[in-house]
């Protein structure tokens, strides 16, 4: 069993595309026109495999329209980012309105699937196989800071 026979791992080999952290259910019931960010957006590595995640310091406003920065000869600034290299307990934390990504893209080729081999016991059940599969992918733990807001739908 390799990385791409469990669901979810259509993502893993496709990565994380694109996208701006946000209160979706206020999103939705404005129709679109309502884009309120957490102040902080952070990931947390809890395995060394798999796409990086790229930050670039491009944001939106509340009604979702991206922001074109100025320079103050009114030419667009450049737009800065970062790439962060899975690692076991590493942290990233960022600016929970940035624009980013997990784009496997940036991966060498065939690095995915190498990623992913590991020798099983030929004993084992296929459920305890599911479960050495699952250890060899990217898994992270993602967590917003909202200040001051709490999203739409969510409890405590």
């Amino acid at each position: 069993m390799g990385c791409g026979e469990d669901e979810g791992d259509e993502t893993a080999k496709s990565g994380i595309s694109w996208h701006f952290d946000k209160d979706e259910d206020l999103r939705v019931m404005m129709d679109g026109s309502m884009w309120v960010h957490p102040h902080l957006s952070t990931v947390t590595y809890l395995t060394s495999i798999g796409a990086p995640t790229m930050v670039v310091e491009k944001r939106v406003d509340l009604s979702g329209q991206i922001v074109d920065e100025k320079e103050p000869d009114g030419s667009s600034s450049p737009i800065c980012g970062s790439v962060s290299w899975p690692r076991k307990g590493k942290h990233l934390c960022f600016d929970g309105r940035y624009l980013h990504a997990a784009p496997t893209d940036l991966l060498e080729e065939g690095a995915f699937d190498k990623q992913c081999k590991f020798d099983a016991p030929s004993d084992i059940s296929e459920k305890e196989r599911k479960v050495l599969a699952r250890r060899h992918r990217r898994v992270t733990l993602l967590v917003n800071i909202w200040l001051n807001y709490k999203p739409f739908n969510v409890s405590r």
